[in-house]
């Protein structure tokens, strides 16, 4: 059930005014707003609200049930940002340098339709100077926290965890075959290491 109105004292089903007698309205409000027509629910400015309401509401619907969820870190998820961003740069550009010299500045247009005289970058231009600014901002944002170092500490990390595991891998190994077993472990991670190079 609904809240008591501080006017009259009544929950209000429905449109959130009064009648001639003080008490609710009682009629069904229009979609996405809290006033019946008759209420200025009617109004079109008041219409045009509750049409952003309501596709904000549908949108946000649509949010809560998109995709599915994904373990990340803050850093992770900065760094795929900042690999999306410069994706988005280097493909609007592409973009940019087809469009024909000419068609760079669109002619902005009056009410009437007549030419107003002035010009505004075309639509992709402008598109691609924004990613370009949030690059930069993404990146400067990495640079802070240090997310290259991070990410050699977490390699290094990693590497020391390989090496003991390794190392109580071997503890249970004959010592006739160590040698052999160090020989081959090295010889694969120099030809992996080579291939990541390459």
């Amino acid at each position: 059930m609904k809240s008591t109105c501080d006017t009259c004292g009544q929950p209000h089903p429905g449109c959130n005014a009064h009648n001639v007698r003080g008490e609710p309205c009682g009629r069904p409000p229009r979609s996405g707003v809290n006033v019946c027509p008759k209420h200025g629910g009617a109004a079109p400015q008041v219409i045009a609200a509750g049409e952003r309401r309501r596709l904000r509401a549908e949108a946000a619907a649509e949010l809560e049930s998109f995709g599915f969820a994904v373990e990340t870190t803050p850093l992770e998820a900065l760094e795929a940002m900042l690999w999306e961003a410069a994706g988005n740069v280097v493909f609007l550009r592409g973009m940019v340098a087809e469009l024909d010299p000419d068609e760079t500045y669109a002619e902005i247009y009056g009410p009437t339709g007549r030419p107003t005289g002035e010009a505004k970058p075309h639509v992709i231009v402008v598109m691609y100077d924004a990613e370009r600014d949030r690059l930069a901002k993404l990146a400067e944002a990495c640079a802070k926290l240090g997310l290259d170092e991070r990410r050699v500490r977490l390699a290094e990390g990693q590497a020391k965890e390989l090496f003991d595991s390794v190392t109580r891998a071997l503890s249970v190994i004959p010592a006739e075959f160590r040698t052999s077993f160090r020989e081959a472990l090295a010889n694969d991670l120099r030809s992996r290491h080579a291939l990541v190079a390459s």
